[in-house]
Protein backbone atom coordinates (compact mmCIF):
# COMPACT_ATOMS: atom_id res chain seq x y z
CA UNK A 1 0.00 0.00 0.00
CA UNK A 2 1.31 3.51 -0.84
CA UNK A 3 0.57 6.92 0.57
CA UNK A 4 -1.78 7.53 -2.36
CA UNK A 5 -4.29 4.85 -1.40
CA UNK A 6 -7.87 6.01 -1.11
CA UNK A 7 -9.94 5.95 2.05
CA UNK A 8 -12.03 3.23 0.43
CA UNK A 9 -9.00 0.96 0.14
CA UNK A 10 -8.08 1.54 3.77
CA UNK A 11 -11.67 0.91 4.80
CA UNK A 12 -11.63 -2.39 2.92
CA UNK A 13 -8.51 -3.49 4.77
CA UNK A 14 -10.01 -2.63 8.15
CA UNK A 15 -13.20 -4.47 7.25
CA UNK A 16 -11.16 -7.48 6.17
CA UNK A 17 -9.23 -7.48 9.43
CA UNK A 18 -12.42 -7.29 11.46
CA UNK A 19 -13.88 -10.17 9.46
CA UNK A 20 -10.79 -12.28 10.03
CA UNK A 21 -10.91 -11.61 13.73
CA UNK A 22 -14.59 -12.42 14.08
CA UNK A 23 -14.70 -15.22 11.57
CA UNK A 24 -11.84 -17.16 13.15
CA UNK A 25 -13.22 -16.59 16.65
CA UNK A 26 -9.75 -16.16 18.09
CA UNK A 27 -10.84 -14.85 21.47
CA UNK A 28 -9.56 -15.24 24.99
CA UNK A 29 -11.48 -15.13 28.23
CA UNK A 30 -10.91 -11.92 30.17
CA UNK A 31 -9.80 -13.90 33.23
CA UNK A 32 -7.88 -16.62 31.43
CA UNK A 33 -4.44 -15.08 31.88
CA UNK A 34 -4.73 -15.23 35.65
CA UNK A 35 -5.93 -18.84 35.82
CA UNK A 36 -3.07 -21.29 36.29
CA UNK A 37 -5.57 -24.12 35.73
CA UNK A 38 -6.57 -22.75 32.33
CA UNK A 39 -6.10 -25.61 29.86
CA UNK A 40 -7.86 -24.71 26.61
CA UNK A 41 -6.36 -24.16 23.18
CA UNK A 42 -7.51 -21.28 21.02
CA UNK A 43 -6.13 -22.25 17.65
CA UNK A 44 -7.68 -21.81 14.26
CA UNK A 45 -6.26 -22.52 10.85
CA UNK A 46 -4.61 -19.10 10.59
CA UNK A 47 -4.41 -18.13 14.25
CA UNK A 48 -1.23 -19.48 15.77
CA UNK A 49 2.25 -18.08 15.18
CA UNK A 50 1.10 -15.96 12.27
CA UNK A 51 -2.12 -15.37 10.42
CA UNK A 52 -5.10 -13.43 11.61
CA UNK A 53 -4.26 -13.13 15.30
CA UNK A 54 -0.68 -11.94 14.93
CA UNK A 55 0.09 -8.39 16.02
CA UNK A 56 -0.43 -6.02 13.12
CA UNK A 57 -1.26 -2.43 12.24
CA UNK A 58 -3.81 -2.16 9.46
CA UNK A 59 -2.78 -5.64 8.27
CA UNK A 60 0.95 -4.85 8.36
CA UNK A 61 2.54 -7.46 10.69
CA UNK A 62 4.56 -6.20 13.65
CA UNK A 63 4.83 -9.56 15.42
CA UNK A 64 8.53 -9.72 14.49
CA UNK A 65 10.42 -6.49 15.21
CA UNK A 66 14.12 -5.95 14.55
CA UNK A 67 15.29 -3.30 17.00
CA UNK A 68 18.17 -2.27 14.73
CA UNK A 69 15.73 -1.06 12.07
CA UNK A 70 16.10 -3.99 9.68
CA UNK A 71 12.87 -4.95 7.87
CA UNK A 72 10.87 -7.88 9.17
CA UNK A 73 9.54 -10.71 6.98
CA UNK A 74 6.97 -8.35 5.41
CA UNK A 75 9.23 -5.32 5.06
CA UNK A 76 8.04 -3.44 8.16
CA UNK A 77 10.80 -1.48 9.91
CA UNK A 78 10.93 -0.17 13.46
CA UNK A 79 12.06 3.48 13.56
CA UNK A 80 11.80 4.92 17.08
CA UNK A 81 9.78 5.29 20.26
CA UNK A 82 8.44 8.79 20.96
CA UNK A 83 7.76 10.20 24.42
CA UNK A 84 4.92 12.52 25.40
CA UNK A 85 7.11 15.52 24.69
CA UNK A 86 7.81 14.53 21.09
CA UNK A 87 11.37 13.27 21.62
CA UNK A 88 12.44 10.07 19.86
CA UNK A 89 14.54 7.26 21.32
CA UNK A 90 15.72 3.79 20.48
CA UNK A 91 13.98 0.67 21.78
CA UNK A 92 15.41 -2.14 23.88
CA UNK A 93 14.22 -4.40 26.66
CA UNK A 94 15.03 -4.77 30.33
CA UNK A 95 14.45 -8.46 30.75
CA UNK A 96 11.40 -8.70 28.50
CA UNK A 97 9.96 -5.33 29.43
CA UNK A 98 10.08 -2.67 26.73
CA UNK A 99 12.45 0.20 27.45
CA UNK A 100 13.41 3.45 25.71
CA UNK A 101 17.13 3.94 25.27
CA UNK A 102 19.23 6.99 24.40
CA UNK A 103 20.62 6.19 20.92
CA UNK A 104 23.96 7.85 21.75
CA UNK A 105 24.70 6.94 25.36
CA UNK A 106 22.73 3.66 25.24
CA UNK A 107 21.32 4.49 28.67
CA UNK A 108 17.77 3.39 29.48
CA UNK A 109 15.50 6.44 29.69
CA UNK A 110 12.21 4.81 30.74
CA UNK A 111 10.63 1.36 30.98
CA UNK A 112 7.48 -0.40 32.14
CA UNK A 113 4.77 2.00 33.27
CA UNK A 114 7.10 4.85 32.36
CA UNK A 115 6.28 4.20 28.70
CA UNK A 116 2.51 4.54 29.03
CA UNK A 117 1.25 6.94 26.37
CA UNK A 118 4.47 6.68 24.35
CA UNK A 119 4.30 5.90 20.63
CA UNK A 120 6.14 3.20 18.70
CA UNK A 121 6.94 4.30 15.14
CA UNK A 122 7.17 1.79 12.29
CA UNK A 123 7.40 2.21 8.53
CA UNK A 124 6.05 -0.11 5.86
CA UNK A 125 7.31 0.79 2.40
CA UNK A 126 6.87 4.51 3.04
CA UNK A 127 3.66 4.21 5.06
CA UNK A 128 4.16 5.41 8.65
CA UNK A 129 2.61 3.18 11.31
CA UNK A 130 2.12 4.41 14.86
CA UNK A 131 1.33 2.23 17.89
CA UNK A 132 0.56 3.69 21.31
CA UNK A 133 1.41 1.87 24.54
CA UNK A 134 -1.96 2.01 26.32
CA UNK A 135 -1.46 -0.42 29.17
CA UNK A 136 1.16 -2.47 31.02
CA UNK A 137 0.82 -5.32 33.50
CA UNK A 138 4.01 -6.89 34.94
CA UNK A 139 2.21 -9.57 36.95
CA UNK A 140 0.42 -12.00 34.62
CA UNK A 141 0.50 -15.43 36.23
CA UNK A 142 2.43 -18.25 34.60
CA UNK A 143 0.73 -21.51 33.63
CA UNK A 144 3.74 -23.39 35.02
CA UNK A 145 4.06 -24.24 38.70
CA UNK A 146 7.60 -22.82 38.79
CA UNK A 147 7.06 -19.96 36.36
CA UNK A 148 7.61 -16.32 37.25
CA UNK A 149 4.94 -13.76 36.31
CA UNK A 150 5.27 -12.30 32.84
CA UNK A 151 4.49 -8.85 31.54
CA UNK A 152 1.75 -7.91 29.12
CA UNK A 153 0.87 -4.86 27.05
CA UNK A 154 -2.15 -3.14 25.60
CA UNK A 155 -1.10 -1.71 22.24
CA UNK A 156 -3.36 0.34 19.99
CA UNK A 157 -3.31 2.33 16.77
CA UNK A 158 -5.63 4.90 15.25
CA UNK A 159 -8.42 3.60 13.08
CA UNK A 160 -7.68 5.27 9.70
CA UNK A 161 -11.41 5.54 9.08
CA UNK A 162 -12.11 7.18 12.45
CA UNK A 163 -8.86 8.60 13.92
CA UNK A 164 -10.59 9.28 17.25
CA UNK A 165 -10.98 5.53 17.68
CA UNK A 166 -8.13 3.14 18.51
CA UNK A 167 -7.85 -0.49 17.47
CA UNK A 168 -5.84 -3.21 19.18
CA UNK A 169 -2.82 -4.58 17.37
CA UNK A 170 -4.15 -8.03 18.35
CA UNK A 171 -7.05 -8.70 15.98
CA UNK A 172 -8.79 -11.08 18.36
CA UNK A 173 -9.32 -8.03 20.57
CA UNK A 174 -9.64 -5.51 17.76
CA UNK A 175 -12.20 -3.32 19.52
CA UNK A 176 -10.56 -3.58 22.96
CA UNK A 177 -7.32 -1.62 22.54
CA UNK A 178 -7.03 -0.92 26.29
CA UNK A 179 -7.05 -4.61 27.20
CA UNK A 180 -3.74 -6.32 27.98
CA UNK A 181 -3.36 -8.46 24.87
CA UNK A 182 0.30 -9.18 24.09
CA UNK A 183 3.60 -10.09 25.66
CA UNK A 184 7.19 -9.51 24.53
CA UNK A 185 9.68 -12.28 23.71
CA UNK A 186 13.26 -11.03 23.38
CA UNK A 187 15.93 -12.65 21.26
CA UNK A 188 13.78 -14.99 19.19
CA UNK A 189 11.39 -14.80 16.24
CA UNK A 190 9.29 -17.61 14.74
CA UNK A 191 8.96 -19.02 11.26
CA UNK A 192 5.26 -18.87 10.50
CA UNK A 193 5.27 -21.88 8.19
CA UNK A 194 7.44 -24.36 10.10
CA UNK A 195 6.85 -23.11 13.67
CA UNK A 196 10.61 -23.07 14.15
CA UNK A 197 12.18 -20.74 16.75
CA UNK A 198 14.87 -18.58 15.13
CA UNK A 199 17.50 -16.97 17.42
CA UNK A 200 17.63 -13.23 16.74
CA UNK A 201 19.42 -11.34 19.55
CA UNK A 202 18.49 -7.85 18.34
CA UNK A 203 14.82 -8.65 17.78
CA UNK A 204 11.60 -9.02 19.73
CA UNK A 205 8.40 -10.93 19.08
CA UNK A 206 5.17 -9.14 19.96
CA UNK A 207 3.07 -12.20 20.78
CA UNK A 208 -0.68 -11.78 21.14
CA UNK A 209 -2.05 -13.97 23.92
CA UNK A 210 -4.24 -15.80 21.40
CA UNK A 211 -1.29 -17.37 19.60
CA UNK A 212 1.10 -20.20 20.30
CA UNK A 213 4.24 -18.15 20.96
CA UNK A 214 2.55 -16.34 23.87
CA UNK A 215 1.15 -19.59 25.28
CA UNK A 216 4.63 -21.09 25.08
CA UNK A 217 5.92 -18.22 27.20
CA UNK A 218 3.04 -18.61 29.66
CA UNK A 219 4.14 -22.25 30.04
CA UNK A 220 7.62 -20.99 31.07
CA UNK A 221 9.26 -22.12 27.82
CA UNK A 222 10.35 -18.65 26.66
CA UNK A 223 14.00 -18.15 25.65
CA UNK A 224 14.53 -15.86 28.69
CA UNK A 225 12.54 -17.97 31.20
CA UNK A 226 14.03 -19.90 34.11
CA UNK A 227 12.68 -23.21 32.86
CA UNK A 228 14.36 -25.68 35.21
CA UNK A 229 14.59 -23.55 38.36
CA UNK A 230 18.37 -23.40 37.96
CA UNK A 231 18.46 -20.38 35.68
CA UNK A 232 18.41 -22.32 32.41
CA UNK A 233 15.91 -21.64 29.64
CA UNK A 234 14.18 -24.39 27.71
CA UNK A 235 16.12 -25.53 24.67
CA UNK A 236 15.18 -24.61 21.13
CA UNK A 237 14.02 -28.22 20.62
CA UNK A 238 11.79 -28.01 23.70
CA UNK A 239 10.25 -24.78 22.44
CA UNK A 240 9.63 -26.23 19.01
CA UNK A 241 7.96 -29.26 20.60
CA UNK A 242 5.73 -26.90 22.57
CA UNK A 243 4.76 -24.92 19.49
CA UNK A 244 3.95 -28.07 17.53
CA UNK A 245 1.86 -29.39 20.43
CA UNK A 246 -0.07 -26.15 20.83
CA UNK A 247 -0.86 -25.92 17.14
CA UNK A 248 -1.59 -29.65 16.67
CA UNK A 249 1.17 -29.90 14.06
CA UNK A 250 1.19 -33.68 14.31
CA UNK A 251 3.35 -34.32 11.26
CA UNK A 252 5.84 -31.52 11.86
CA UNK A 253 5.25 -30.25 8.33
CA UNK A 254 3.50 -27.01 9.27
CA UNK A 255 -0.04 -28.37 8.84
CA UNK A 256 -2.16 -27.63 11.89
CA UNK A 257 -5.24 -29.49 13.07
CA UNK A 258 -6.77 -27.44 15.86
CA UNK A 259 -9.78 -25.18 16.34
CA UNK A 260 -10.98 -22.46 18.66
CA UNK A 261 -12.18 -23.46 22.10
CA UNK A 262 -11.03 -27.08 21.87
CA UNK A 263 -10.61 -28.37 25.45
CA UNK A 264 -7.31 -30.12 26.04
CA UNK A 265 -5.28 -31.47 28.95
CA UNK A 266 -1.49 -31.43 28.78
CA UNK A 267 1.55 -32.38 30.82
CA UNK A 268 5.19 -31.67 30.16
CA UNK A 269 8.04 -34.05 30.91
CA UNK A 270 9.47 -31.81 33.64
CA UNK A 271 6.15 -31.89 35.47
CA UNK A 272 5.82 -28.12 35.75
CA UNK A 273 2.75 -27.82 33.50
CA UNK A 274 0.08 -30.24 34.67
CA UNK A 275 -3.49 -31.11 33.73
CA UNK A 276 -6.23 -29.69 35.89
CA UNK A 277 -7.57 -33.14 36.75
CA UNK A 278 -6.55 -36.77 36.26
CA UNK A 279 -6.93 -37.59 32.57
CA UNK A 280 -7.57 -41.19 31.59
CA UNK A 281 -5.41 -43.08 29.12
CA UNK A 282 -8.50 -43.71 26.99
CA UNK A 283 -8.59 -39.97 26.29
CA UNK A 284 -4.98 -39.67 25.14
CA UNK A 285 -4.41 -37.61 22.03
CA UNK A 286 -0.66 -37.68 21.36
CA UNK A 287 2.89 -37.73 22.69
CA UNK A 288 5.13 -34.97 21.38
CA UNK A 289 8.71 -33.98 20.69
CA UNK A 290 10.27 -31.29 18.51
CA UNK A 291 9.39 -33.17 15.31
CA UNK A 292 5.68 -33.32 16.06
CA UNK A 293 3.62 -36.22 17.40
CA UNK A 294 5.48 -39.43 18.21
CA UNK A 295 2.17 -41.26 18.30
CA UNK A 296 -1.43 -40.25 17.76
CA UNK A 297 -4.58 -41.98 18.97
CA UNK A 298 -7.42 -39.53 18.40
CA UNK A 299 -6.83 -35.98 17.04
CA UNK A 300 -8.34 -33.19 19.10
CA UNK A 301 -10.39 -31.86 16.16
CA UNK A 302 -9.59 -33.55 12.84
CA UNK A 303 -10.42 -37.05 11.71
CA UNK A 304 -7.53 -39.50 11.79
CA UNK A 305 -7.68 -40.01 8.03
CA UNK A 306 -7.11 -36.29 7.50
CA UNK A 307 -3.85 -36.46 9.43
CA UNK A 308 -2.87 -39.66 7.61
CA UNK A 309 -2.97 -37.74 4.34
CA UNK A 310 0.16 -35.98 5.65
CA UNK A 311 1.84 -38.68 7.72
CA UNK A 312 1.23 -42.06 9.32
CA UNK A 313 1.73 -42.27 13.08
CA UNK A 314 1.37 -45.24 15.45
CA UNK A 315 -1.36 -45.25 18.06
CA UNK A 316 -0.18 -44.36 21.55
CA UNK A 317 0.29 -47.12 24.11
CA UNK A 318 0.70 -46.94 27.88
CA UNK A 319 4.27 -48.23 27.53
CA UNK A 320 5.13 -45.26 25.33
CA UNK A 321 4.25 -42.90 28.17
CA UNK A 322 7.15 -44.35 30.12
CA UNK A 323 9.59 -45.62 27.53
CA UNK A 324 9.53 -43.02 24.75
CA UNK A 325 11.46 -39.77 25.41
CA UNK A 326 9.10 -36.88 24.90
CA UNK A 327 8.35 -33.28 25.88
CA UNK A 328 4.53 -33.33 26.09
CA UNK A 329 1.56 -35.62 26.50
CA UNK A 330 -1.90 -34.36 25.53
CA UNK A 331 -5.35 -35.73 26.28
CA UNK A 332 -8.72 -34.80 24.85
CA UNK A 333 -11.25 -33.73 27.43
CA UNK A 334 -14.26 -36.10 27.44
Amino acid sequence: MTKHNTRAMVAAKIAMMAALSLGSACTIDDDALDQTEFRTTFGCNKCNLGGSNSANVNMYPINSVHLDGAPNHKGVRFESIENLGGLHFGLTTVGETLAAVDPVTKQVIAEGTGLLGWTLHFNAGGDPLEVEILGYNPGIGSWATNGAPISGYALGYKNPINPREKLSVCPDLLNKPDQIAATIIRGEIYDEETRTPIPSPDSITIACFGNAAAKMKLMNYGPKSDFDGLGNAATVAQRQATLRMLTADYCGDGTIFTADGTPLDWRNDLGTVLPAGAPQFADIEAIWDENGALCLTTPRVAELWEVEEHCTLPACTEKMLVNVPHEWITWRKP
